[in-house]
């Protein structure tokens, strides 16, 4: 994985609580309480290309495809399971947009305490200037 992709995915996604992310061959599987919500692929299935896929609910699987489908696809192999893809190695990515899905990929498997603590302290840093 790229710098780039650690620094804007990875880290913050492995600070949220109940998250972590473990390094598997040339992909980085993102995890929430044991659960997998998301893995960063590099060659996935000798494709040469850098990817992300994230679990998704239905409705957000087609509101994000439509947004930028040059840039978010349905995964062939786990489309149908409600999983959503993103090509990180385009000249311009939408870092902002992934990062938001892989939030709410987070949110549909943390714990509502952890639900709760995220909310409050991101309550309390819109508070801060």
């Amino acid at each position: 994985m790229t710098d780039e992709i650690r620094a804007r995915l990875l880290a913050p996604f492995a600070e949220l609580p109940e998250a972590a992310i473990e390094e598997v061959g040339p992909h980085v599987r993102m995890t929430v309480r044991g659960k997998t919500v998301g893995w960063a692929m590099e060659n996935h299935h000798g494709n040469q290309r850098l990817e992300i896929h994230f679990k998704a609910t239905r409705e957000m699987q087609a509101s994000v495809v439509d947004q930028d489908p040059r840039v978010l696809f349905i995964p062939p192999t786990v489309g149908h399971r409600g999983w959503v893809g993103a090509w990180l190695d385009l000249p311009e990515v939408p870092w902002e947009l992934i990062a938001e899905c892989l939030l709410e990929a987070w949110e549909g498997a943390a714990s509502a305490r952890a639900l709760s603590a995220y909310r409050a302290a991101q309550e309390a840093n819109h508070g801060n200037p």
